[in-house]
């Protein structure tokens, strides 16, 4: 078949205009991805960070005892209550050492 050569030049055109933009959205596509991708690798190294404890907001220990219960708590099992008890002065020293986190 045969066209005039203003019409092959329009169709050569407007295939070089589809090609580009085709090109161009799969540019963006593969620049998404690779941003994708690097938001979950961030995503799952601060889960990992969480989970192991890691990553605490600053000023929070690790319990969910406010300072007011840690002090209530030391109160409770402080050795001299307890006959100086192994298991009293572990968990003293414990909740003393929580409660320097928490100041």
């Amino acid at each position: 078949m045969f066209v005039r050569k203003s019409k092959y030049d329009e169709l050569k055109r407007d295939y070089a205009i589809s090609v580009g933009r085709h090109n161009a959205a799969a540019v963006e596509l593969h620049n998404l991805k690779l941003r994708w991708n690097s938001v979950v690798d961030r995503l799952n190294d601060l889960q990992t960070r969480v989970n192991t404890g890691q990553l605490v907001a600053p000023g929070v220990a690790h319990s969910q005892f406010s300072p007011q219960e840690i002090e209530r708590l030391i109160r409770l099992c402080h050795p001299d209550k307890h006959d100086s008890s192994t298991a009293a002065n572990e968990m003293t020293a414990r909740l003393l050492s929580l409660r320097k986190k928490t100041r």
